[in-house]
């Protein structure tokens, strides 16, 4: 259910855990459920496999993927980017996102004429960009879906990165809470003054509008209604996350952007998360 996965995702947000839930297990996941090969389904459930999603479209200097059937082969052309945990995948789905020209394709990652070129985000995890020249797949490569399988895929995502970014603000603010009460500048703890008392309560203010936010979109019945609540959700939170990261990082001064503290980290992957 939504609420399982919200729980997960806040879970591994708390603790910055760095694994492929979001990407394989969320959305790879649904998209393999919604075309119908249940026999992809169990190696994933089990975590046997990986399966990275190719679906961002490059700046507007690159083409991006377009296919084209020549009888029962495909062709594609273009560049994928920003693809997530692409590295030791056997296979990755690859999505042309235009309307007109919606396909999902299940491809192997050593398939002749595509290219990959690694390159490291700001919370240094990796990502990938596939270009691909020439590239001949079946056609049964091509996956059942719809682009309102993908639309409905790509919500779970955002729930998910929903979740993650909640479960990391509520940490931020706890060891926030903690620094102001503990550090001591003039004679008493800093927390005292009440310049500082009044920012920590708008940032726990945003931060349980966002948890409401998040509440809803998880436990909401009709299905138009949850995918409504989680765009309004991932929207509160992209904007208001970062000022609540970049608060938190603010109070605890020098100290707030150190390998050591959970703070500076934890602001760098929100600025992946809300992407």
């Amino acid at each position: 259910s939504r609420a399982d996965v919200v729980a997960v995702a806040q879970s591994l947000g708390r603790g910055l855990v760095v694994e492929p839930f979001l990407q394989s297990a969320v959305l790879a996941m649904r998209l393999m459920a919604a075309c119908g090969r249940p026999a992809n389904l169990a190696p994933l459930l089990a975590g046997e496999k990986r399966l990275a999603v190719a679906w961002a479209d490059p700046p507007p200097d690159r083409e991006p993927l377009r296919w084209q059937q020549t009888g029962g082969t495909i062709l594609l052309n273009g560049c994928k980017t920003f693809v997530i945990q692409a590295i030791g995948v056997e296979q990755f789905i690859a999505l042309c996102l235009a309307p007109h020209d919606f396909a999902a394709f299940l491809m192997d990652s050593n398939q002749p004429g595509l290219e990959r070129t690694d390159y490291r985000l700001v919370d240094g995890s990796i990502a990938s960009e596939f270009r691909f020249s020439d590239v001949v797949v079946p056609a049964d490569a091509r996956l059942d879906i719809s682009l309102s399988n993908w639309e409905e895929a790509k919500a779970w995502a955002d729930l998910t990165a929903c979740g993650e970014m909640v479960g990391i603000l509520g940490r931020l603010l706890n060891e926030t809470a903690e620094y102001l009460r503990t550090r001591r500048q003039f004679g008493v703890a800093i927390g005292s003054f009440q310049a500082l008392q009044h920012k920590m309560a708008r940032m726990l203010i945003d931060y349980e509008k966002g948890q409401a936010l998040l509440s809803r979109a998880a436990a909401t019945g009709d299905e138009n209604d949850w995918a409504r609540d989680t765009v309004a959700c991932k929207t509160f939170l992209s904007r208001t996350a970062l000022g609540i990261a970049e608060g938190c990082t603010q109070l605890h001064g020098g100290m707030g952007i150190t390998d050591e503290l959970f703070v500076g980290h934890a602001l760098k992957k929100l600025l992946v998360l809300r992407a």
